[in-house]
């Protein structure tokens, strides 16, 4: 099974290289992802997300690639080290790349995306404060329509305030549980959630959450901004909250 994966891994390699070759070779014309879309039978969306994934990836992550050929990654956590490099310089991209790859092979993604966001920070300071600026305006909630009557209930929301709520419904739901309750423990979740969202305003809780926050004490006493670790989570700016 292992050998298998690092020959789809040489394979994706080679596809990233091809794809990235035929970017950069077309870069001036606009139609060019309409023989990609031909060939590969792919939507015009979806082509050039692949072109740019690729052509960026090669030519800002070239050791990522190489790793990739080797079979030392897998192509998810390339897309993971492209995700987190994409709006980083080239010369911020290549450090990350440089420390992340250290550890990459034997971390499972959660790790790599922890240990990145973390590297991140720590490289680019100032962009990551602009970002998680730009990040929080973005914050929505929604439904996802899925089949048999169901939706997908979702909120974008900055990672402290996103925890606590998640810690909370975790807790009321523990706390659903009654004797003969046959409901699974995610079953109970999402009835909680629905619960809370269409209970009556006069209606209360006594459950409080507690975020553990890690953070050091030279940060606390504003000599330095090194990043927290909100359990749950991982690391955080220290400069992030509501």
């Amino acid at each position: 099974m292992l050998f298998i994966q690092k020959q789809v891994d040489y394979w994706q390699a080679q596809l990233l290289r091809q794809l990235a070759d035929f970017a950069i070779g077309t870069a001036d014309d606009e139609f060019a992802a309409a023989e990609i879309v031909a060939a590969m039978k792919w939507t015009s969306k979806w082509a050039e997300d692949q072109l740019l994934v690729a052509r960026e990836t090669v030519t800002k992550l070239p050791r990522t690639v190489d790793a990739l050929q080797a079979g030392e990654i897998d192509s998810y956590k390339a897309k993971i080290l492209f995700n987190y490099t994409h709006r980083l310089t080239a010369d911020q991209a290549a450090e990350v790349e440089e420390r992340a790859l250290v550890k990459a092979p034997g971390q499972t993604s959660t790790q790599l995306r922890r240990s990145l966001q973390r590297i991140v920070m720590a490289v680019d300071p100032e962009g990551c404060a602009e970002r998680r600026e730009a990040r929080k305006a973005e914050r929505i909630a929604g439904i996802e329509e899925r089949v048999d009557d169901m939706v997908k209930l979702f909120a974008w929301l900055p990672a402290d305030r996103g925890i606590a709520a998640a810690h909370r419904v975790d807790k009321l739901a523990r706390a659903a549980k009654f004797p003969g309750d046959t409901r699974t423990l995610s079953q109970r979740r999402a009835d909680v959630v629905a619960d809370m969202l269409l209970a009556t305003p006069d209606q209360t809780s006594s459950v409080k959450v507690n975020l553990n926050v890690t953070v050091s004490s030279t940060t606390l006493m504003g000599l330095d901004d090194h990043p927290g670790e909100l359990q749950g989570y991982g690391p955080i700016s220290a400069r992030a909250g509501p």
